[in-house]
């Protein structure tokens, strides 16, 4: 990893774990996207339709199925497949739901016991930002234990 790529990095953790970071890293123990290559393209070559997968759709595995031939790495296959209507974001999901076999049947529940009467609900959330008046919704989020 170039010292340019180590500083984008850190930019975007907390400063308490850079002496961490660095420490795994300088060791070979922190995984990399591209760590993964042979194991995504193992999976790749293995499959004929990924519209199962999760966060994936008949147009995205259209596109890694023609595709698939000229993968390299996880990050070139990712630069490859984006597009003005797919984003790299979106793109890496879907490897990553291809490489660890997340269906879409994974990530259903029954309406029953969801507690938002949703069909689909991720098993993750993330948190772009919000104001001071979103405080109060996150607060009864955290009582609810709805996402944690």
């Amino acid at each position: 990893m170039s010292d340019q790529e180590l500083a984008l990095l850190l930019d975007q953790i907390p400063e308490a774990l850079h002496a961490s970071v660095k420490e795994l890293i300088h060791d070979g123990q922190f995984l990399f996207a591209d760590d993964t290559s042979l194991l995504l393209h193992y999976a790749l070559t293995e499959t004929q339709d990924f519209t199962e997968i999760a966060d994936s759709n008949f147009d995205i595995s259209n596109k890694i199925l023609q595709n698939r031939h000229l993968f390299a790495s996880f990050h070139s296959f990712c630069q490859l497949l984006k597009s003005k209507d797919l984003a790299y974001s979106r793109i890496s999901r879907v490897l990553c739901h291809i490489l660890l076999d997340i269906k879409k049947q994974d990530m259903l529940l029954p309406n029953d016991t969801c507690p938002l009467d949703a069909k689909e609900l991720a098993p993750y959330l993330r948190i772009l930002g919000f104001s001071d008046n979103g405080r109060p919704l996150l607060k009864q989020i955290k009582k609810t234990e709805l996402f944690l």
